[in-house]
């Protein structure tokens, strides 16, 4: 149902309520309380019927058609499930990253514990890759050329 506001023209329909029609209905709690701002409250709340036999919902009717229709547009567009599937990817991308991670602490941990290629030439004395450094040796004096 889709409601539309606009501002007062006259052709608008309203309940014809008239003061009589008013205090026929609060007559009963009107007699039992004998307050007239209680009576007033009560049929506010629960609505009234008007002389043509329809209704004039109450606050607690329209309190419930808006429960109702808030109910309908958050089954409409249920953002739960979109947030749920997000969570689950979430904790699917922690779940490889964290495995990622073990993986890589492992590889560190076997890395360290065998000997590294440097450290086994050293204890082999040296290796054939190694490189020798030459003193320079000295000119002779009277030998060199000039250009």
């Amino acid at each position: 149902m889709l409601f539309r506001y606009s501002r007062w023209d006259g052709t608008q329909q309203l309940a014809d309520l008239d003061a009589d029609d008013l205090l026929a209905a609060m007559s009963d709690d009107l007699m039992s309380d004998g307050d007239l701002w209680n009576a007033l409250r009560r049929m506010f709340q629960r609505g009234v019927q008007n002389p043509q036999g329809s209704p004039v919902p109450g606050i607690q009717d329209m309190l419930d058609r808006l429960r109702k229709r808030r109910q309908q547009q958050l089954d409409r567009y249920d953002l739960g499930s979109a947030l749920e599937d997000i969570k689950k990817k979430l904790d699917e991308v922690i779940r490889t990253e964290r495995a990622g991670v073990d993986r890589e602490v492992k590889d560190q941990g076997e890395r360290s514990s065998r000997p590294s290629i440097s450290s086994r030439r050293i204890r082999r004395g040296g290796s054939s890759g190694s490189r020798t450094t030459t003193s320079p040796t000295p000119k002779r004096s009277g030998s060199s050329r000039s250009s």
